[in-house]
């Protein structure tokens, strides 16, 4: 019913046309005789009957969205029958949360598409969206065509993944991120042009997560869609890949939900969307494990179990998936029976990072294990490692999860390996094949799987040389690696069962190497950076060592000769006779070029042992026995009890098995607990297995935590025990407060100049690791031949094993001799403390300087002096060796072995003289640096001997003199060169004064070769600047005369011009020449005067009556000149006539020029006059006014025939005239009731020519067009179908009424157009009377010609838009400026015509060349302004000055080479510190002016002295720290306290010096005896309290 009347009539206009089915029926009927039926329009003949045509069913619509401007539509497009009149209803819905189809929007078109605004609030990014359609034909629209709906179109981003379901084995899945919508960019807009990026921030949500972990893993937390075009209904595509994180837990399958954080920009329709996430299912996979324990037991990854007993070197694990893979070595390892073997190695391979851990380079019991980590690049490593237990386990994790735990022990380790569960099926090696047989466990490489477990075992081992223990393999490249971020919806805190675990709770958390959780629940240090950053010196192998101490030569390991000669034999004996110790010594690393070694048992052949071992063995142990110890040492031990509820019954039968057999193998107790570390890591597994039940299994966690739970000897707390004084170790097990033993120290002779005497390794028995591990040092002197002892000094230990630890030796007076020059350099007795109270036993450690001392160890150690060397304040300078201060004293053994003599031989300095003669100009200043150079490399300094008056010579060589003398032939300067050693050499130069014959104040500059150069003046030109330069070429004055000057000139200007070239135009108006109420015009250089007024006639400049007109009077405001505003173009006030345009000009003082009258007006453009009707001008502002002629009742349009609004009769009221400024003139104005005084404009618009118009407000009157279509003035007539029509165009005026053109009779001249009718106006940018000037702004320069608009004609030597660039050819050089043609003014330093010569106005002194102004490039070693101070690296300290470089000079109090040893005589004692001259800095723990004294706090007391920090000397019967503790040498009995030296303090009823006799008030009678405190035992026959009674006899 919305289709009105006109929409009917418009659709008749149109497409009023009948469908082809009625034309067909209609042309059928017409053939036919028949007469047919007449039908409605909207009804057809079919078969003689009306039926209802029905029209076409349109095509199934299409959604797609498009952008226009800042506004996102879908456009619903179908098609339809070509050539029908059809049209269209549309139908928008949308499909609501609850499923319901909701309607939008209901449109009827006669195209085949419709928009809808996808606008944020009616419809939004995220709905789910339909368009249906039906046709109707144009002429029946009430029939329609059945409905035809959209495919579902889904507005927003939708995730969709590679894989809904996955399996936790490592693959990488994608997810493609596509948007059917534009999308934005961060700003919100949709432009194109701007490349930008919508970032989308993603996260992860898993379920459990936040008790265990995240299941999933994105390549990227942030996703970038980049805007673009809509293809295939996808405007934004971007690819993100997801992982499942490899982890131990046995969680089945969890759901993880990939989604979008919302949408942040400043785009309504995208701010705040979030799209629907995706969820993925990931099915677990658990992690495998394979152990190689003790003898060694392996118990494969899928759980089978055998023996392994060979020696060599085998592939324990191979990934045959990934290069990845562990070997081991085996050694003998105590049988002492049977042959036996342990694990004392590994080496492990993963990708290009290569790690081997091991200790097989020397005898079982007597190496230490050592780690070596070659890697491609540390920064890119994936390797981790962590020591427990205070390096007892040793744990080496791989980026995949995979990791090798090594449980240390004097005999060698026992190994567990972990494979992640994406090598499922992938694994060889003597683990077995993971694939949950156990049954094909024993497979070799390439083949099937084997009975005999011998050949499996041996088709396994690696044949010498080829193992990752000895090379690493080649080609060792980088693995592809993929980022791997944790993204989490939203951080939260883990909870206290797993804060320990090793994965990070951040927001994100990103890795190149993929993520991974295993937790530890086992404390541990990660020790990763020791093994990337520090080094160790390489040792030499301690069998080689060993070897080569027996035989004479090195045997060659490659030659048959050797294996058959040196008969390889098990070497039991050696190691059967070790008593084994628990020592865990920490991992060490050595350089990597030296970490191959010769490892006997690769060169044995493989043996199989014949005879079965027995019970009992050699010691008598039987199987039962074995079996108990076992039982109590395993089944019973606080790990096997602690952790049962996890533990299987079977694990811990197989670990008591193992025990057994190793007692029946070794026939040793030590190997009881060898065990143990299986059913710790075993335990580790299972409860990370069983995360879910974490809390449930806290003392299973601190039985792993704290071994044995401390042994009752300290505190279980977080990372472990927290030991109780007096105990030590991981588990507390240690006692620390036992004496050690020293036996040797690793070197007693140490050559400072050969070795690292800092440090000295001391080897004995009964260290233990604690805080106050310490070693005491005491300097011995020789005193007269004897050696007195200094004071005590103590440094902290480093604890290597329980038999060998390392101390530094204290820093201060290291080096100082011992004695005299001949003795050692120093001489240190070590002692070594567990508590830092009781000290072991000393050895003495000798230092000496093997450049000038020889000492021999007999009974006792004695040093000698070299025959060519010197011994000078305590070091060692070989003959002919310079003193570090100067070179002039040196080592001459001959004359002194102890002090510096004179250096023999010294050449005097060399004079190097000057490649060219030296000369001046008078008045001038002279500069020159002299040169020389000093065959030994000493400094030299000059001295001047004579000279010119004024000269003067620096040091260094600067010779400096104003030459003011008259020219003469030469002047000589003499002067000395001397060394540091005093060596001196005389010379001399000449310098020639020569005269500058420059003009005109010019400077001479000198040119080589005796030559110069003139430097001119501005103005001036020439080779002497003689000549003046003409600067009235070209003529600047333009009409005037140019009169030149030195560098200026002035101009005489011709009448009707002034200024200083003659450029601006006198206004002759300002003198009112004209006749009164004429109008003054002026032009450049003249002026003329309007018309006279009406009835008078003359030249305008005098103007008489006209007898032949009647008396008019016409009043005609006079143009008086106005200023002109600041800032404001002088035709924006609009000065001139309505429709003619304004011109600025500077060549005019008013600023401004007004163009022509419009046809049939008359004046100078500012006030224009109809002729013989009235005066319209330009009022203030630019408003009109008119001015009339002859009074008339009724007032007469002001327009002439150039307005074309102007119609003969109508009326206009003078007020309705209005100024319309710029902003009034909007396109969107309706221009209806409108005219204009001004050149004809198109509706609604304003041409480019006018500056300021006139608009005028039309009468009541009413046009009869309601929207009229035609030229401004042009009649509109309205027809009568509805339409219009245009009159003709207005007189001066062609075109079809619509749009008109002015018409000019004549063609417009050089730059002009025709803008009114016969009028011609100036082009943009041209002025003038004849528009023949042309107009550049700004201005052009350096008398510039404006040829062209904005064009300038530059004279030569400028250049530039404006002539503003002056030209030097060349240019100038150095940073030189071209001030005007030729003339170039120079930066500082820099002088001659084109700034090309250098002046230097510093010298450079020791070596220092000159290489710009007062910029010296020094010497390495020397530095400053003009390279005079030396640079010492460090640099002097205490006041010292660098002398030369590295060579300092210490002031009194001072010495050594950076003046960094102070002098304190007698010196500073207890590492006190020598700060300045007899001033100690005294360490915490001591006193007094040299350090001597030692404090105690507290106090010593009971008679103790106070012998070191906090340390005292206790007299006989007293210990503890403060020798507080008395000392009972017997124990005091019975509850007696020990309250002195050896005097007890007894409880009631006891007495004696131990409190040992008991006290009976009573006496006992009969013989009875006092046992206990009132107690008798009396003898036989009596009884009672006393025994005073006798036993009655039975």
């Amino acid at each position: 019913m919305r289709l009105g009347a006109a929409f009917k009539r418009l659709l008749c206009t149109v497409v009023l046309s009948l469908p082809n089915v009625v034309h067909a029926q209609t042309e059928m009927s017409e053939s036919s005789p028949t007469p047919s039926p007449s039908c409605g329009a909207a009804e057809a003949i079919i078969g003689g009957t009306c039926h209802t045509n029905q029209p076409p069913v349109p095509s199934v619509p299409v959604i797609v969205s498009e952008v226009t401007g800042d506004t996102v539509y879908l456009r619903c497009s179908f098609e339809s029958r070509p050539g029908g009149s059809l049209g269209f209803v549309t139908l928008w819905s949308r499909l609501s949360s609850e499923g319901r189809k909701e309607e939008l929007k209901q449109e009827t078109t006669v195209h085949p598409s419709t928009l809808i605004e996808l606008d944020g609030f009616n419809l939004r990014l995220g709905d789910k969206i339909f368009c249906s359609c039906s046709s109707f034909f144009l002429d029946s629209p009430d029939v329609r065509s059945p409905s035809v709906e959209s495919r579902e179109f889904f507005a927003g981003i939708r995730l969709k993944a590679e894989a809904r379901r996955v399996s936790e084995d490592g693959g990488r899945f994608e997810v493609e991120v596509a948007s059917t919508v534009p999308v934005p960019c961060p700003g919100g807009s949709f432009s194109s042009a701007d490349r930008c990026l919508l970032s989308l921030q993603l996260s992860t949500s898993s379920q459990d997560e936040g008790l265990l972990g995240p299941d999933l893993s994105l390549s990227s937390c942030v996703l970038d869609l980049a805007p673009g075009p809509c293809r295939d209904g996808v405007c934004s595509r971007a690819l993100i890949h997801f992982s499942p994180v490899t982890d131990s837990a046995r969680e089945g399958e969890r759901t993880t939900n990939i989604s979008v954080k919302p949408v942040v920009t400043q785009n309504v329709l995208w701010n705040g969307y979030s799209p629907e996430p995706v969820q993925i299912t990931v099915q677990d996979v658990p992690a495998a494990y394979c152990y190689s324990f003790t003898d060694p037991h392996i118990l494969t990854f899928d759980g089978r179990f055998y023996e392994n007993d060979q020696i060599g070197t085998f592939v324990l694990y191979r990934s045959s998936f990934r290069r990845f893979e562990v070997h081991v070595r085996q050694w003998e390892c105590g049988g002492s029976v049977h042959a036996t073997s342990c694990v004392c190695g590994f080496g492990a391979r993963d990708g290009g990072d290569v790690v081997t851990f091991d200790m097989c380079d020397g005898e079982m019991g007597e190496t230490k294990p050592r780690l070596l980590l070659r890697n491609r690049d540390s920064r890119k490593s994936g390797v981790r490692i962590t020591e427990s237990y205070q390096g007892r386990k040793v744990t080496v994790t791989f980026s995949s999860g995979a990791f090798v735990r090594a449980d240390v022990s004097d005999w060698g380790m026992s190994l567990t390996l972990r494979t992640p569960s994406s090598e499922r099926d992938h694994t060889e090696g003597l683990c077995g094949t993971y694939d949950g047989r156990p049954d094909n466990d024993l497979h070799p490489a390439g083949g099937a799987p084997l009975e005999n477990l011998q050949a499996f075992i041996s088709g396994w081992r690696l044949p010498a040389g080829s193992s990752l223990f000895d090379s690493v393999p080649l080609h060792v490249s980088a693995p592809q690696t993929h980022k791997s971020c944790t993204c989490r919806l939203n951080p939260h805190m883990s909870s206290p069962r797993t804060q320990h675990q090793q994965t990070t709770s951040s927001d994100s958390t990103c890795s190149d190497h993929g993520i991974t959780s295993f937790p530890s629940f086992i404390p541990s240090l990660d020790v990763t950076a020791e093994y990337f950053s520090s080094e160790e010196q390489p040792k030499t192998n301690r069998r080689q060592q060993r070897r080569s101490a027996e035989t004479p030569h090195t045997p060659d390991f490659s030659s048959s000769t050797f294996r058959d000669g040196f008969q390889l034999q098990r070497r039991r004996n050696r190691r059967q006779i070790h008593r084994f110790t628990a020592t865990h010594p920490s991992v060490s690393q050595s350089k990597l070029e030296n970490f191959s070694y010769f490892f006997p048992e690769d060169h044995e052949a493989a043996v199989e042992e014949d005879v079965l071992p027995t019970w009992p063995t050699p010691s008598g142990l039987t199987q039962q026995q074995a079996r108990d110890q076992c039982r109590q040492s395993v089944a019973n031990s606080s790990i096997a009890v602690g952790c049962r509820p996890l533990l299987q019954e079977s694990i811990i039968s197989r670990c008591v098995d193992m025990c057994v057999t190793d007692l029946q193998l070794k026939d040793e107790p030590s190997w009881l607990k060898a065990t143990l570390p299986l059913l710790e890591n075993e335990c580790e597994r299972r409860l990370a297995e069983d995360r879910r039940r974490g809390e449930g299994h806290r003392d299973v966690q601190d039985v792993l935590r704290c071994p044995d739970l401390c042994n009752g000897n300290g505190q279980c707390l977080e990372r472990g025990c927290t030991c109780f004084s007096g105990f030590g170790s991981y588990d507390c097990s240690a006692q620390t407060d036992q004496t050690p033993e020293l036996s040797q120290l690793e070197n007693v002779l140490c050559d400072v100049r050969q070795e690292d005497c800092l440090t000295v390794q001391v080897h004995g028995q009964g260290f233990h690791e604690s805080n106050q591990l310490k070693c005491e040092f005491v300097k011995e002197k020789s005193d007269d031949g004897e050696w007195v002892l200094d004071a005590p000094r103590f440094v902290p230990a480093t604890f290597l094993n329980e038999a060998a630890l390392r101390c530094r030796l204290p820093l201060e007076d290291i080096w100082t001799p011992a004695g005299a020059g001949t003795g050692p350099l120093a001489r240190w007795q070590i002692k070594v403390s567990n508590d830092g109270y009781s000290f072991s036993n000393s050895k003495i450690l000798t230092l000496y300087d093997g450049a000038c001392q020889t000492c021999s160890l007999d009974t006792d150690i004695t040093c000698t002096l070299r025959e060519r060397a010197c011994s000078i304040d305590g070091k060692c300078y070989s003959e002919g060796e310079s003193s570090p201060s100067t070179r002039c004293l040196t080592c001459r053994p001959d004359v002194s072995k102890h002090k510096w003599s004179q250096t023999e031989i010294n050449n005097p300095p060399l004079f190097q003289p000057p490649p060219f003669d030296l000369s001046s100009f008078q008045e001038e200043d002279f500069i020159h640096q002299l040169r020389a150079q000093d065959p030994e490399g000493s400094a030299v300094q000059f001295s001047l001997v004579s000279g010119p008056e004024g000269a003067s010579l620096s040091p260094a060589g600067l010779l400096t003199w104003k030459a003011a003398a008259r020219p003469a032939d030469a002047h000589t300067v003499h002067f000395t060169l001397t060394d540091d050693c005093g060596a001196e050499t005389t010379a001399s130069v000449q310098v020639f004064v020569r005269s500058c014959e420059c003009l005109n104040g010019a400077s001479c500059v000198p040119a080589g070769s005796g030559g110069y150069t003139c430097v001119c003046p501005d103005g001036f030109m020439g080779r002497r600047c003689e000549v003046d330069v003409d600067d009235c070429k070209p003529n600047p004055c333009r009409l005037g005369l140019c009169i030149d000057a030195p560098n200026s000139f002035s101009c005489v200007c011709p009448p009707g011009v002034t200024g200083r070239t003659c450029r601006e135009d006198l206004d002759e108006c300002l003198s009112q020449p004209c006749f009164p109420s004429v109008s003054c015009t002026n032009t450049p250089g003249s002026f003329f005067c309007g018309s006279c007024p009406r009835g008078r006639r003359g030249d305008g400049k005098t103007c008489s009556r006209d007898p032949e007109s009647p008396v008019v009077e016409v009043v005609t405001p006079q143009v008086l000149p106005r200023p002109r505003p600041s800032g404001l173009s002088p035709c924006s006030r609009a000065p001139c006539h309505p429709g003619v345009r304004c011109f600025e000009s500077v060549h005019i003082s008013a600023g401004f020029a007004c163009g022509p009258c419009p046809p049939g007006l008359h004046g100078n453009g500012q006030t224009c006059t109809n002729s013989g009707q009235r005066a319209v001008s330009a009022g203030a502002n630019g408003q009109s006014r008119t001015h009339k002629s002859n009074p008339s009742p009724e007032r007469t349009s002001a327009s002439s025939s150039s307005s074309p609004s102007y119609r003969p009769g109508r009326k206009l009221r003078p007020e309705s005239f209005r100024r319309v400024s710029l902003e009034d003139r909007k396109p969107t104005e309706t221009p209806q009731n409108q005219t204009a005084l001004a050149p004809p404009v198109h509706r609604g618009q304003l041409t480019s020519d006018l500056s300021a118009g006139v608009r005028w407000r039309s009468p009541t009157h009413q046009v009869t067009c309601t929207d009229p279509p035609c030229f401004p003035g042009v009649s509109c007539e309205a027809t009568g179908s509805g339409s219009s029509r245009c009159g003709r165009c207005p007189y001066g005026y062609t075109g079809d009424g619509v749009t008109c053109k002015a018409v000019c009779r004549y063609l417009c001249g050089r730059n002009m157009a025709c803008t009114l009718p016969n009028t011609c106006t100036c082009k943009h940018g041209y002025t003038g009377f004849n528009c023949h000037i042309a107009v550049c702004r700004p201005d052009c320069k350096n008398q510039g010609k404006c040829v062209k608009p904005g064009v300038c004609e530059c004279p030569a030597g400028y250049g530039g838009p404006t002539c503003e660039e002056a030209s030097c050819e060349p240019p100038c050089q150095h940073g030189g400026t071209c001030l005007s043609r030729n003339l170039c003014t120079c930066s500082y330093g820099y002088l001659g015509p084109r700034c090309e010569t250098m002046v230097c106005s510093r010298h450079c002194e020791n070596g220092g060349v000159c290489v710009a102004p007062d910029v010296c490039r020094c010497e390495p070693g020397w530095f400053g302004p003009t390279c005079g101070s030396a640079v010492c690296e460090p640099v002097c300290l205490n006041g010292g000055a660098c002398l030369k470089p590295n060579v300092c000079v210490c002031p009194t109090g001072f010495f050594g080479s950076r003046c960094q040893i102070a002098v304190c005589s007698p010196p500073c004692k207890n590492g006190g510190q020598c700060m300045r001259n007899n001033v100690c800095s005294c360490p915490e723990g001591h006193t007094g002016q040299r350090c001597e004294k030692s404090v105690c706090e507290p106090t010593c007391v009971n008679g103790g002295k106070c012998v070191g920090p906090n340390t005292c000397s206790c007299a006989s019967g007293w210990r503890g720290r403060t020798c507080d503790t008395p000392v009972c040498l017997q124990k005091c009995k019975n509850g007696g306290e020990c309250v002195g030296p050896n005097t007890c303090q007894c409880p009631v009823g006891w007495e004696g010096l131990h409190c040992q006799t008991p006290v009976c008030k009573e006496r006992c009678l009969n013989g009875g005896r006092c046992v206990l405190p009132d107690h008798c035992y009396c003898r036989r026959g009596y009884t009672g309290f006393t025994c005073a009674g006798k036993a009655s006899r039975a």
